[in-house]
């Protein structure tokens, strides 16, 4: 019985046990859930600030693709990264705009006649200064120097005398100096050697040495190498040269060399280009092309005459230091063949003289000119001219440059010092500075042509010249 109860007992709980198991279970409330964060609109893209605009500088360059190599490519426009930082870090464009010697002069001279300001700096020369400088279209840096020089660019402390003078005129100065250089013989040491000649230091030994270096080298009676070569071309080019003749003869362009503006007004001094010795420099110059240059010599220019040289067709070049340089870099010979050498002396008791600055100003036009004349100041810096010395370029108008590590690692020391001592002996006052220059090397320059063509002879030719130049220097009131 009592194991019937137990048993009964047990079945109970077990029936509850089961009942409670499967019986509903109480509800969990959920958690209350966060609600999603609402989607924010995307904040508009800010565009990137816009750089400041560069100021444009424009640069009228003269000549050829080697002057200020170290700042741009003339061929194909692509500025260095020496130009690229420099106008970075100063919010300036530098434009620069390259014609040959002729149209950047004519470019020059309508943009500052017509005062119109394309150019903000223009390539200027020591023969040029007086003509752009006394028609006041130059603006004078004096106050520029003394006010607002950039140290880190500017400083005159290096540059030779000649250079900083010829960007002078009447007490100011206009330009700062580029490129320069004096009278030079340059020359074909490998024929000097083999043929036995004394390099000329007259003119005498210089007419000996021409003949005997004009040579027919495969005997066909053609002549192979010519003896020497000067320019001759019609109009301003040759002046330089041909005028520099006549100076070791003797001959001046006015009585007295009166050289200035002020000096031939004082004086009242006449041209005297048709003087003995004006005209025997012109016939030794004539003479000298005539038997032993090339027959074009009439029509060519300094390219022509250096690219002889260079190609081993001439056996001297004679005119300016700069010819050295020039003719090795460029020199389809051996260029260790090419030597330079002081131009030989006139019976007059001078050299035969050539000299030229070529130097940057800033036209008074410019609507730049702040900008401007920092440009000026860095183009013609010792950092950027030592970057043309180590281009090859000796004509540099700063001394201790001429004889740096940068050229002696690239020409003999002693071709060096020559160049050096042909600018320090320079002689500028050979030629006036003044504001008719221009206009009286065309003169002198055509005749000059005119007598190594032999169309006319010298007396002929500078008698001409005499007549067009007093009327020029009389009409501009100088003996008045």
């Amino acid at each position: 019985m009592r194991t019937a109860v137990r048993l009964s007992l047990v079945i109970v709980v077990i029936a509850a046990l089961l009942l409670t198991s499967c019986g509903p279970k109480p509800t969990t409330p959920p958690e209350p859930t966060t609600p999603p964060e609402a989607t924010k609109a995307p904040e508009p893209t800010k565009p990137p600030p816009t750089p400041a605009e560069k100021v444009p500088v424009t640069i009228l360059s003269m000549g050829a693709d080697w002057l200020l190599a170290s700042l741009w490519d003339a061929a194909s426009g692509e500025e260095t990264p020496m130009l690229k930082e420099f106008e970075d870090k100063y919010g300036i464009d530098v434009i620069f705009e390259s014609y040959p010697e002729d149209t950047a002069r004519q470019k020059t001279m309508l943009d500052l006649s017509s005062h119109t300001g394309q150019y903000d700096i223009i390539t200027t020369g020591v023969w040029a200064m007086a003509t752009y400088a006394g028609a006041d279209y130059l603006e004078p840096l004096d106050d520029w120097m003394a006010d607002k020089a950039a140290p880190e660019f500017f400083s005159l402390d290096d540059y030779l005398p000649a250079s900083l003078e010829g960007g002078s005129y009447e007490g100011h100065v206009y330009a700062l100096p580029l490129y320069t250089f004096g009278g030079a013989l340059v020359y074909n040491k490998a024929l000097f050697e083999e043929y036995d000649v004394k390099v000329p230091e007259t003119i005498e030994e210089l007419e000996e040495a021409a003949g005997r270096l004009t040579l027919d080298l495969d005997g066909d009676g053609k002549t192979d190498v010519y003896g020497i070569t000067m320019r001759a071309r019609r109009g301003e080019e040759p002046t330089i040269d041909v005028t520099g003749m006549t100076w070791a003869f003797g001959g001046t362009w006015f009585e007295g060399n009166a050289h200035t503006g002020d000096a031939i007004r004082a004086n009242k001094a006449r041209p005297t280009v048709n003087s003995p010795e004006f005209i025997a420099g012109y016939e030794e110059y004539a003479k000298l092309l005539q038997n032993w240059g090339p027959p074009e010599s009439a029509n060519w220019g300094w390219e022509e005459c250096m690219g002889a040289l260079a190609q081993g067709k001439a056996a001297m070049h004679l005119a300016a230091t700069s010819a050295y340089w020039f003719t090795r870099q460029t020199a389809t010979i051996d260029s260790e063949t090419i030597g330079i050498a002081h131009s030989p002396m006139g019976p007059g008791g001078h050299r035969m003289m050539n000299f030229f600055d070529m130097a940057l100003s800033i036209n008074r036009d410019s609507k730049h000119k702040e900008e401007a004349w920092l440009v000026l100041q860095f183009v013609t810096s010792n950092q950027v001219q030592k970057a043309q010395a180590e281009a090859g370029i000796t004509a540099i108008p700063r001394i201790s440059l001429i004889l740096s590590d940068e050229l002696k690692a690239q020409y003999p020391e002693e071709d060096l010092q020559v160049v050096l001592e042909s600018l320090k002996e320079a002689e500028p006052e050979y030629m006036p500075k003044i504001s008719e220059y221009v206009e009286l090397a065309d003169i002198l320059g055509t005749a000059a042509s005119e007598v190594v063509a032999g169309t006319k002879t010298a007396e002929e030719a500078l008698n001409e010249a005499q007549e067009e130049i007093t009327q020029i220097m009389e009409d501009a009131g100088y003996y008045d």
